[in-house]
């Protein structure tokens, strides 16, 4: 297995999909502006110039880091079934970022400093442990988990976080 390199050229509509949803067995990655590594591929995925990326996990127990400064416009993650933990730091720059779960018990934690990006956590109807840690984000916070969620945004001003039963 080796690195595989995909340029998006200039044209401001480039969508990247990554898809393991595929995958039944539990497995980690990280997953940064412009690499995705992890998820039992031998090698890495690089990628320059795309506005929107889009990764999409296994149904079994995944662990992904999301470390991001905001150089794509719009990250959408979807780490569908299975009692999933995502790490997502974002430090900086103006990129949108949401991320979907599916219905099983999953552990989200989000450390954002200084992003004027909009994130959006929608989380499902499993009983979710949700941590949010803001340091200087200037727009909105969605927040949607099933009545069983635990949630906890703390540095965030309550204007700007929309908290629901998704």
């Amino acid at each position: 297995a080796g690195a595989l390199s995909i340029d998006g050229n200039d044209n401001n509509q480039d969508t990247l999909e990554i898809n393991n949803s595929g995958a039944t067995t539990q497995q980690s990655g990280l997953l940064t502006d412009n690499q995705l590594t992890g998820f039992g591929m031998g090698g890495t995925i690089s990628f320059e110039r795309f506005e929107n990326v889009n990764l999409l996990t296994g149904s079994n127990i995944d662990t992904l880091t999301i470390n991001i400064t905001g150089v794509v416009n719009e990250l959408t993650v979807d780490t569908a079934n299975g009692n999933d933990i995502v790490n997502v730091i974002a430090n900086g720059g103006t990129g949108n970022l949401t991320l979907n779960t599916g219905s099983s018990a999953d552990q989200i934690d989000v450390q954002s400093t200084n992003s004027l990006g909009d994130i959006s956590i929608n989380s499902g109807s499993g009983a979710d442990q949700i941590d949010f840690i803001n340091t200087g984000i200037s727009n909105t916070v969605n927040i949607n988990a099933g009545a069983r969620a635990k949630r906890n945004a703390v540095g965030v001003n309550q204007e700007q976080v929309r908290i629901g039963n998704g």
